[in-house]
């Protein structure tokens, strides 16, 4: 492992995310808990999918956030640490590949997001050559296999409908899509529902933030108010670039958005993920010194009003593939990714996790 993965991150506490008997490879969990994914290819936009997006013959198994289509999710706001002991964050283990999702062999699974209770996963898939569409899984515990995934069939279509965020309260679905009615070639969207076991509403552009250029991977804030994303418009040093937007009220539109220019290159960074305290963001750049084509990097910063501190390679979980579309759990104990990693030339992506401790 990695020097790099060994700063053991002191956390302010570590709040309960489902059970917290977690199971590793070195438990023998054959299909590790799930992860979601954000397609991208080389130069860091995700690929497309399709409206059906490759589930294997045979309706998948529908997990206890709803039928398909409900959008269903057991999502109940973001776990307290209230009275949570402070420990500090050891080092990542090993990745681990997701399986079980019920995807066929040729689909890739992309933008993992996983609601603010660790229960529910939402993330989008495609066939070679088809539409990105969005799907949901869902599981009982931190050490039970997600669900097969069921697709969010309001929300999806013939157009590409991917890199999903689940908001923290689980009633606003964030993601992006290229459908009609857009402002560029991808833009983002937001979708709503009453309660979290509602099926999400039909989706509406995200006010004040997009542009002609390809707009995609959000994350935004507990409080809603505060949006991250990637994009590739005028005034970043080159690529796709990191970009944050505010605004007054969540039904309010968002301010002019403001590039977080400390973590830019002239290379790709994308897929900004944080901590629910905005201190620490993980993020995927093909930049110099990585292990690959696009890796994974972490950043940290004293408080919001601080710029962020001159990322760290998590060489652990790096390969010499696309490592990307990353997403930490609202607790800061389980990383989602999408690698290409170990199966040939033209691969399908798959979902990856992995796991640190708190002590």
């Amino acid at each position: 492992m990695g020097s790099a993965l060994l700063l053991a991150l002191t956390a302010p506490g570590c709040p309960q995310l489902l059970d917290d008997h977690f199971q590793t490879s070195d438990g023998g969990l054959a299909s590790p808990p799930g992860g979601l994914s954000s397609g991208s290819d080389s130069g860091g936009s995700d690929s497309g999918g399709s409206t059906g997006s490759g589930a294997t013959a045979g309706e998948p198994a529908v997990g206890p956030g709803g039928s398909a289509g409900g959008g269903g999710s057991t999502a109940a706001g973001a776990p307290s640490d209230a009275g949570a002991p402070a420990c500090a964050w050891g080092a990542f283990g090993e990745p681990e590949k997701i399986t079980g999702l019920g995807f066929g062999p040729t689909a890739s699974q992309w933008g993992p997001a996983l609601a603010a209770d660790g229960a529910t996963l939402i993330l989008s898939s495609s066939l070679p050559g088809g539409f990105d569409s969005l799907y949901q899984a869902t599981r009982s515990d931190r050490g039970s296999v997600f669900s097969g995934a069921i697709a969010l069939t309001s929300l999806n279509g013939s157009a590409n409908s991917g890199t999903p965020f689940l908001g923290f309260d689980g009633t606003r679905l964030y993601f992006y899509s290229d459908r009609s009615g857009g402002v560029g070639s991808r833009d983002l969207y937001v979708a709503t529902r009453a309660n979290p076991l509602d099926s999400f509403e039909s989706a509406s552009l995200v006010p004040g933030v997009n542009s002609a250029a390809s707009d995609h991977l959000p994350w935004v804030s507990p409080d809603e108010l505060t949006l991250y994303f990637s994009s590739a418009r005028a005034g970043g040093s080159g690529g796709y670039d990191l970009w944050t937007a505010t605004r007054a009220a969540r039904a309010g539109a968002f301010g002019s958005p403001k590039r977080i220019s400390e973590l830019d290159t002239a290379s790709s960074e994308e897929g900004a993920s944080l901590t629910p305290d905005e201190l620490t963001l993980f993020f995927a750049s093909d930049r110099a010194n990585g292990a690959g084509k696009l890796d994974l990097w972490m950043s940290t910063r004293a408080s919001k009003s601080d710029d962020f501190g001159a990322p760290v390679n998590l060489a652990g979980l790096n390969s010499a593939a696309n490592d990307m579309n990353v997403a930490v759990s609202a607790d800061g104990r389980e990383l989602f990714f999408t690698s290409d990693r170990g199966a040939g030339a033209n691969a399908p992506h798959a979902l990856w996790r992995a796991l640190r401790s708190c002590e």
